[in-house]
């Protein structure tokens, strides 16, 4: 993982630069942390899809990303400690595109 000093310093620029090329990228954040990277992955215009790491508050995520398509990923330890009969998933916004992903 990165800290988000680091991503400023380090990749920001090079994400920028990549989503300029494209029409639209997606960004994976594998960490349970999203919310604290959310603000600079915001000053990537393009990017528009984001997998979302467990634990993450996926709330915050949407405040600062609001027209962000989040694909939630779930923990495959976790996944494999508890059983899930079912999945569901209130979001702030109404008709937010999300999936989830079991990795």
């Amino acid at each position: 993982m990165i800290s988000p000093e680091m991503y400023k310093d380090l990749l920001l620029e090079c994400d920028i630069k990549l989503s300029e090329a494209f029409i639209t990228i997606g960004i994976h954040h594998c960490g349970n942390n999203i919310q604290i990277h959310a603000g600079s992955y915001a000053r990537v215009k393009r990017a528009t899809f984001f997998d979302v790491g467990w634990g993450s508050d996926n709330s915050a995520c949407l405040k600062i990303l609001p027209e962000a398509f989040l694909n939630l990923c779930y923990d495959p330890v976790m996944k494999s400690v508890r059983r899930f009969r079912r999945c569901s998933i209130n979001l702030p916004i109404p008709r937010r595109l999300v999936s989830v992903a079991l990795i």
